[in-house]
């Protein structure tokens, strides 16, 4: 199931989606986040979506916290939500 979000995710941020664009007031990445999918955690992050504080305090499962921590290690920009 988590493959297939992940497959979705890829797809839309192929036509054109916008990695920062906000629903319910979380982005995208901090959906992925609190409901554990690493694997959208890490196309969200290559495509330019700031990690926020907001999506690293969400602890859902270890491979999220994981991707979101050297996601923003390696950007070294986490941004205020």
């Amino acid at each position: 199931m988590c493959a297939g979000r992940a497959e979705v995710v890829r797809l839309l941020l192929a036509a054109g989606a916008d990695p920062e664009e906000r629903m319910r007031h979380h982005t995208a990445l901090e959906w992925a986040a609190r409901f554990g999918h690493p694997a959208v955690v890490e196309q969200l992050i290559a495509r330019g979506a700031a990690v926020t504080e907001r999506a690293l305090a969400e602890r859902p499962s270890t491979s999220s916290t994981r991707a979101l921590r050297q996601g923003a290690d390696a950007r070294h920009r986490t941004t205020r939500a």
